[in-house]
């Protein structure tokens, strides 16, 4: 037997926050096999996406309760291995795993449908009703009973289906990549064409997000994607603030010694604005009005 325990945060005046690990009543502790962390953490949204596989407070590890369990049920070791945190790779809402009513079992008659109910399987006790608040929000419920996330837990663990965590270093890698390649093409390319190329380089590193996720690999969508995005705005409002400034200057020299129509055509083309003047083939017509001269 397994039983539950839990590392608390609370503020102290004058200590700030301290944990606090809350135990079972001793006389369980003797019986029980071992306990485990119960609490695992949640991300901004209160939402539990992680799981962690030990918990080291003090200088002391402290097994999670999917981790005790599968020290009893597995003979796995109790001591630290890899990861000490990762994704769970939910199997769905509620009821993802079988569940019997507890009166079914007082009574017997779970058992007495089936001799092999419980056999050889790893069996949580916990709460389901919605009265006794022990529900969570994950990626698949608002409200899905804290029992059912350590069986996604110890599920994953025991299957080595969890979803691991990319290295810092290769999503920020990836992140300057994207970046660098935006970056450069934006003065090579027209805008337009930099902005389909903003769309292909996103799309194609959502759909490698997707890939490596259906591997089991977790890779953050909205830090590189962002990154590409901010770099067309930024490098398309460079450019065409540089642009302007351009015009406004070829604009103020010409406009004094030319008409707008020339000052326009130069604007369209500014290699006609360069000293210099530049060959063409022409034709001139002279004409005059005869007995001009005594007009």
């Amino acid at each position: 037997m397994v039983l539950s325990s839990s590392l608390l945060e609370k503020t102290v005046p004058n200590k700030g926050t301290i944990k606090i690990l809350q135990l079972p009543i001793e006389p369980f502790q003797k019986a029980a096999y071992a306990s485990g962390i119960v609490n695992p953490p949640r991300d901004a949204d209160s939402s539990i996406r992680r799981y962690q596989n030990y918990i080291v407070n003090d200088g002391e590890f402290y097994p999670s309760f999917a981790r005790a369990i599968l020290a009893r049920y597995a003979d796995w070791p109790l001591v630290p291995s890899k990861p000490a945190e990762f994704f769970i790779n939910y199997r769905g809402g509620e009821n993802a795993f079988r569940t019997v009513p507890y009166d079914q079992v007082l009574d017997n008659s779970a058992v007495q449908r089936d001799a092999n109910l419980f056999k050889d399987k790893i069996v949580l006790v916990g709460a389901t009703a919605s009265e006794l608040h022990d529900l969570f929000g994950t990626p698949f419920s608002l409200a899905l009973p804290g029992v059912e996330i350590h069986a996604n837990a110890i599920d994953n663990l025991l299957n080595q289906t969890f979803i691991r965590e990319s290295p810092l270093w290769l999503w920020l890698v990836m992140t300057l990549v994207l970046a660098l390649v935006m970056g450069s093409l934006l003065f090579i390319l027209s805008p337009l064409r930099s902005l389909v190329v903003a769309l292909v380089l996103m799309a194609g590193y959502l759909a490698a997000v997707y890939a490596c996720f259906l591997a089991r690999w977790w890779l953050p969508a909205a830090t590189p994607t962002l990154a590409v995005f901010f770099t067309y705005v930024a490098g398309t409002g460079y450019r065409f603030g540089k642009e302007e400034a351009e015009k406004r200057k070829i604009r103020g020299i010409f406009s004094k010694y030319v008409s707008d129509e020339v000052v326009a055509e130069i604007l369209n083309d500014p290699e006609k604005g360069k000293l210099g003047g530049h060959k063409q083939v022409a034709t001139v017509f002279f004409s005059d009005i005869r007995n001009f001269t005594a007009i």
